[in-house]
This record gives C-alpha cells, sequence and structure tokens, in this order.
C-alpha cells in the first residue's frame, strides 16, 4: 500500500514540478534581455527573487480556488516586501527599509518605467530601479504557473514568460546584446514545455526527443531568416526598436536662456563677468577645453538647445570613443551659479564617463543630473550653486583636423533650409568654397578671419550691438568688414556648416589657466561639425574669429532729414522678446500666439485636465470592451440565426441559450440533455425552447423554416425572463464577459 501511495504521489509531484522549472527556466532567460541596460549581472538577483514569489503567489492563488484576477494580490504583496528592503540598501547602505522606502516603492511602480526609459544606461543593478525586473519576473511567474496548473492547454501557460520576454526587451537598451540568440533559446525552451505538457494529454505522440528536434529545426530556419532579414527592415546594422528610442525625456530647455546670447558679459567691456571666477579645475592636463554649454538648434533668433535628448544618468555614461582617459575635478564659483543661463549646465571635458557629485547635496544632484549623448553636455534641472563639487571622469577625442567626410547624418541640420538664404550670397561670394562640404567650411572660416573685425561693442564701437538673430547675422554679413566677437562669428559659421549639409553646434568653452580657474574673460565660443558617424570635430575661435586688437574701422551715423517724412503711427506696445529672458523653438510661442492666450476667458484647471486624463483611460477601455464584446456576439448570433440547414439553425438556437448560461456562469453539467438544462434554471421559455428543439429534431418530419424562426423566437422570449431576474450591472457583466467566446477546452 505504501508503495502504491508513493507512486501515485510522484505521478501528481512530477507534472506540478516540470511546469515550475519551465516556468522559472523561462523568466530567467526572458529576465536576460535587460543585460545591456544594468550595469552589471546584479539584476539576475531580483529576476530570480521575483520569478520565486511569482511561482508562490500562483501556487497559493491555485491552491484556494481563486480566480485568475487574485494573482494581482501576491505579486504586489512580494513587490512591497522585497521593494523596500532594495531600496534602503541602495540609497542608504542598509537592508532595514522605512516608510520612505515604502513610498519610493510605491513611486517606482507608477513611474519607474518612465525612469527607466529615460535614463541613459547603463542604471545601477542594485538601485531602485532593480524593483521593475522583479515585477516583471514575478509577473510572468505567476500568471504562467497558474495557468500551467489550471488549464490542459499546451502553450497557454507561455503568456506569462513571454510577456515577460517582450516587455524586457522593448524596455532594454537598443544594441542587439544577443536579443536574437536569447529569443531562439526562449523559443527553444518553450517547444521542449510545450511537447512535455502536450505528452501528457496524447498516445504515441512520437516522444518528447523527437518532437523536439522538429521545433529545434524550426527554430533555427527562424533564426537564419531573422539573422539575415532584421537588417534590412531595421535599416540599420546592430540596432533595434525599442520604447526608449520614442520617448521623449521629459526636460524641456525651451524656457532656459540661451548662454550664447549672453556672451558680452563675459568681455572686458561688460565689467558684469569677465574677472569673476567661474569654475576651479584641478587634474586635467594642461590646454584641455572646459566645455560649458552646447546649442545645436537655431530658430531664426538664438541658438538654442533642444531638450528631447537629455536623459538620466545611470551609473555611468557608457563611451565606446577612443583616446587618452582624463580624471578632473571641478568646483563651481558664485559668479557661475548666479548666471541664470549658465548655474544648469554641468561643465565637462571631452566625451564624459562619468560625473560624480560629492558633498552634502550630492544625492540630489546626481538625481537632477541630465546628459546628452548627442551634444555631450550635462545639466542639473534645479541649477548648481555655489560650492558644489564634482569628479569628472572623461575620454579625450581626436582633435586632428579631417582629411576627409564620414558618414553624417545630414537630415539633423535642421537649419540648412530655413535659413539658408542668410549666408547663401556669402558662399557663393567666398573663393574656395567649392562642393566640398569641408573645404566650404574651411573656406568660410579663413574669410571671416581675415576680412572681419572684433568688436565687443563698447565705447566708441557701440553701433555694433550683440544678438545672433537672422537681422543682426544678415547685416554683419552684408558689411564689407564683418565686425562682431565670438557670439556672432560661431552663429554665422554654424549656419555655413548647416547650409552644407554637416551637422553643427556652438559650444561655449573655456581653457583653465595655470592655477585651473576659469574666469569670464577665458570664455570663447568653439563650433563643432560633425564629419562621421561618432566624430564631431571642433573648430577654435582663434580658426574664425580676427585677433581682438583688429578693431573695426569707424561707423559714422547718418543724420537724416526728417522733417517731410510721412507720419507714422506710434509703435506697437508690446515689446519685442528679448533672448536674455528664454527662448522657445516653436512658432506657437510668438507674439501673435501670446496675445490670443491673453484674451482667452476661463480655462480648465489643471487638476481637472488631469483627472479626466486619468479617468479617460479606464473609460475608454471599458467602453471599447463593451463594444467589441456586444458586436461579436450579435455577428454569432446572427450567423446562427441565418445560415445553414433549417435544422442546424434549430440546433443553433440551444447553442446560443448554452453561450448565455456559461456568460451568466450557470453551472452546466457536460453530459446533460436540453430537458435537463431547463430542470436546472427553472425557466418557463428555457423549457418551451427545450421542448421545441427536441420536437423539431426528432420528430417524425422534416424541419421546415418555420420551426427554425419558431426555436429562435422562443430564444429570445428566454433570454428575456433569464435578463429579467438581473440586475443592469449584472446584465452588463453578461453581455461583456468572453467566456462563451473562449474554446470549450479553454472555458
Amino acid at each position: 500500500m505504501s508503495v502504491s501511495r508513493s507512486v501515485n504521489m510522484s505521478r501528481l509531484l512530477r507534472p506540478a514540478a516540470v511546469d515550475a522549472a519551465a516556468v522559472v527556466v523561462l523568466v530567467l532567460t526572458a529576465g536576460t534581455a535587460f543585460d545591456r541596460t544594468f550595469d552589471g549581472p546584479g539584476y539576475l538577483v531580483a529576476v530570480a527573487l521575483g520569478a520565486g514569489a511569482g511561482l508562490a503567489g500562483g501556487a497559493l492563488v491555485r491552491r484556494v480556488g481563486a480566480p485568475g484576477a487574485t494573482l494581482a494580490v501576491p505579486v504586489l504583496l512580494s513587490v512591497f516586501l522585497v521593494g523596500p528592503p532594495l531600496i534602503a540598501r541602495a540609497t542608504r547602505g542598509t537592508v532595514v527599509p522605512g516608510l520612505q522606502d515604502v513610498t519610493a516603492t510605491w513611486d517606482v511602480l507608477l513611474a519607474g518605467w518612465k525612469d527607466l526609459l529615460t535614463t541613459l544606461p547603463p542604471v545601477p543593478a542594485d538601485g531602485r530601479l532593480a524593483v521593475l525586473p522583479f515585477l516583471l519576473a514575478a509577473s510572468g511567474s505567476a500568471v504562467g504557473y497558474f495557468l500551467a496548473r489550471r488549464t490542459w492547454h499546451p502553450q497557454l501557460p507561455l503568456v506569462g514568460p513571454a510577456a515577460g520576454f517582450v516587455a524586457a526587451a522593448a524596455l532594454g537598451a537598443g544594441a542587439p546584446g544577443g536579443i536574437t540568440a536569447r529569443a531562439l533559446a526562449f523559443g527553444f525552451l518553450a517547444v521542449l514545455w510545450g511537447t512535455a505538457r502536450r505528452s501528457r494529454l496524447m498516445v504515441n505522440s512520437g516522444g518528447l526527443p523527437r518532437r523536439a528536434a522538429e521545433g529545434a529545426a524550426l527554430l533555427a530556419v527562424a533564426g537564419l531568416a531573422a539573422t539575415f532579414a532584421a537588417p534590412a527592415l531595421s535599416g540599420a546594422v546592430g540596432t533595434r526598436s525599442v520604447l526608449r528610442a520614442v520617448v521623449a525625456a521629459p526636460l524641456d530647455l525651451n524656457d532656459q536662456a540661451s548662454p550664447l546670447a549672453g556672451f558680452r558679459r563675459f568681455r572686458p567691456v561688460s565689467a558684469d563677468l569677465a574677472d569673476d571666477v567661474l569654475l576651479t579645475v584641478s587634474g586635467l592636463p594642461g590646454g584641455s577645453v572646459v566645455r560649458l554649454a552646447a546649442v545645436d538648434s537655431y530658430a531664426g533668433t538664438v541658438w538654442a538647445a533642444s531638450g528631447n535628448d537629455f536623459l538620466r544618468v545611470g551609473s555611468r555614461i557608457d563611451n565606446s570613443r577612443t583616446g587618452p582617459r582624463v580624471s578632473g575635478t571641478v568646483t563651481v564659483g558664485p559668479a557661475y551659479a548666479r548666471a541664470a543661463d549658465l548655474r544648469i549646465w554641468v561643465p565637462t571635458v571631452g566625451d564624459p564617463t562619468r560625473l560624480t557629485f560629492t558633498g552634502p547635496d550630492a544625492a540630489a544632484r546626481s538625481e537632477e543630473l541630465r546628459y546628452n549623448p548627442v551634444t555631450r553636455a550635462a545639466v542639473v534641472r534645479g541649477g548648481l550653486v555655489a560650492g558644489d563639487t564634482y569628479r569628472v571622469d572623461a575620454v579625450l577625442p581626436d582633435q586632428a583636423a579631417p582629411t576627409s567626410l564620414g558618414v553624417v547624418d545630414a537630415a539633423s541640420s535642421g537649419s540648412r533650409n530655413q535659413y539658408s538664404e542668410v549666408v547663401a550670397r556669402y558662399l557663393i561670394s567666398t573663393r574656395g568654397a567649392g562642393t566640398d562640404p569641408l573645404a566650404t567650411v574651411r573656406a568660410v572660416a579663413e574669410r571671416l578671419r581675415t576680412t572681419g573685425a572684433y568688436t565687443d561693442g563698447g565705447g566708441t564701437e557701440s553701433a555694433f550691438t550683440a544678438g545672433h538673430g537672422v537681422g543682426r547675422l544678415t547685416a554683419f554679413l552684408a558689411d564689407d568688414e564683418p565686425a562682431g566677437n565670438d557670439e556672432q562669428y560661431a552663429a554665422v559659421l554654424a549656419l555655413v556648416a548647416n547650409s552644407a549639409g554637416l551637422p553643427a553646434r556652438v559650444v561655449l568653452g573655456a581653457v583653465p589657466d595655470d592655477t585651473g580657474t576659469v574666469r569670464g574673460r577665458d570664455v570663447h565660443a568653439y563650433v563643432e561639425v560633425q564629419v562621421d558617424r561618432d566624430r564631431w570635430w571642433t573648430i577654435p575661435p582663434a580658426s574664425f574669429v580676427p585677433p581682438p586688437g583688429k578693431h573695426p574701422r569707424a561707423r559714422h551715423r547718418i543724420e537724416e532729414n526728417r522733417a517731410e517724412d510721412a507720419v507714422v503711427p506710434p509703435p506697437n506696445e508690446q515689446r519685442a522678446p528679448s533672448s536674455l529672458e528664454g527662448f522657445s523653438l516653436d512658432t506657437a510661442t510668438s507674439s501673435r500666439a501670446r496675445s490670443a492666450a491673453q484674451e482667452r476667458g476661463w480655462t480648465m484647471p489643471g487638476w481637472l485636465v488631469v483627472t479626466l486624463q486619468a479617468a479617460a483611460v479606464p473609460t475608454g477601455g471599458v467602453l471599447g470592451w463593451t463594444l467589441l464584446a456586444l458586436g461579436v456576439k450579435a455577428a454569432r448570433r446572427t450567423r446562427r440565426a441565418h445560415r445553414g440547414a433549417p435544422a442546424d439553425r434549430v440546433a443553433a438556437a440551444w447553442t446560443e441559450l448554452v453561450d448565455l448560461l456559461t456568460d451568466a456562469r450557470v453551472p452546466i453539467p457536460h453530459r446533460h440533455t436540453r430537458t435537463d438544462l431547463a430542470t436546472i434554471t427553472g425557466k418557463e421559455g428555457v423549457t418551451e425552447l427545450a421542448v421545441t428543439c427536441d420536437r423539431a429534431l426528432f420528430g417524425p418530419g422534416p424541419v421546415t423554416t418555420e420551426d427554425a424562426a419558431r426555436a429562435w423566437s422562443t430564444l429570445r422570449l428566454a433570454a428575456g425572463q433569464l435578463a429579467a431576474t438581473q440586475t443592469r450591472i449584472r446584465r452588463w457583466r453578461h453581455a461583456v464577459n468572453p467566456r462563451s467566446l473562449l474554446p470549450p477546452s479553454l472555458r
């Protein structure tokens, strides 16, 4: 007896153990899609813990016989058991959580997905965002094991692990990272598990080895096809589509003033920041250029910084460029911190690989740090304050002048078509500017340096105004002797590069003196031009700006006789916007749009807008599902009532009644007659329909069209009697219940 009992117990435990092991292995395989997203294999610990927690939750829900919707309860409980200690360890170095860690866990569940997508990988594997792999693993494991033990369908339990794999791949980094190999491994394991589950129901199924070999062969063919088709479909070798490529970073620099527009404050003529200490730098090689800010978009008024590519910084900045590696320490001075157009910019050097803040506010600064991998510029959303200190690790790229042009993203030179007329005539009149874009840039730079004059606009040279809008640059280039400082010359040269099809940007930079001090007078404007896919050519100001000692010739104002001038109406009371007060890249914020906005009446409060937006998602989902379910069931009912022979339509009327009872969750015996089911329901209409169907189908004469019409008329009577005893909410729940739409084996 004991031997027989042990054999029976092993037969019961063996399928459960196989399903549990398969779910864990598939979830772990799916979790490896985060390989390039986190900075080490430590995230796999969170994935393993999540797989175990989800397995336990699925087994618990299955054991108590609760519905599948209750799986969310054990999954969320496991998240709040593991998440707070994980966050406490990452933020305070302790595993004893507090209330703030529970709140942080809730914040990760709500907004962690956005933070992960807008953070520059790799992300710290032991940070707060490791809660997300845990949640995905727990959800996939719970759903997979619950379905494996609840249904006999061989492939249905794959829904949980497969959804986790898709989510991990979509939330991960854009680099391939062996995603094809992982997908093939996942598919192979799925075939093995599905074969094992199918073999429990089938006799002489051909054996597990043969079916596994067939599945492996199919996967191999699919893998080869994907390997050769992926580059052609994606348009670029080595890339894949991920969510972070289409999610814009939540940083808007349109409200920030352009640092190039206030360039004169660094010149001695203004006596504003020229002699003030902006930064103190130590540890960098002599002659290193400290990059203060980078502006890469021109909208006709100022060179501005586009903010869509600024991302959170993870544990480090992934940088594949080669060159000497340097490390230095930067301390922010009071003058830099009080300059509104500078304080949000974090000075860097070369191509940064890591930015590490120190001091009591290090955690806050690191949380607000954003980095643009395209422009190599960093910002702190709240702005730097005097005394902030941080360490910058970087790679110094090759600054040699390019000899040939490589692959560039010409589509990103947004000013090429919009403002090319500003520089078109100047390019035509420049000798040496041919069809080669590099030759064009060099020729224009040499002409500006040799024919232009330098002025900061002070004293007797006050006729030369600041700014680099279209009007100022047009007058600048129309003069036989262009006169200005770094602001005008750098703005023009960057527009010339854009007009030639080369992406360009203007960078404010400075070379520290022998003591590592950067003062306002040390700041200059550089121009960076893309010459290859991953290389930008830095053009120093000495290559296109005349020497400061070369002053322009005197400009004499022409006194006009205004006695015969026509009467001019008074000017518009609304003053023109100043480039020092911020800028916008959108024409919707023009003066006409602003004046129209002032004339508007009542506007909807922000809290009401947010409430309506939050309610629109569930409301729209419920409404959409209701329309879909009602439409599908109406189409099925119409097809049953009007297609087929009269006998088929009579039988379909009873099938329709069974589906109505199924959606109403009325227990239906597996082997029942129509009379038995009518007795269970106790409804007169159901009894009449049963009699009508039996009389028509088993009567001595053939089934006529009138019999089919009578059966469907009786069905409508029975359906009305069933609905009359239910509330409106219950009738709606039964109407949208998809149980009758599933195959009988899945109900």
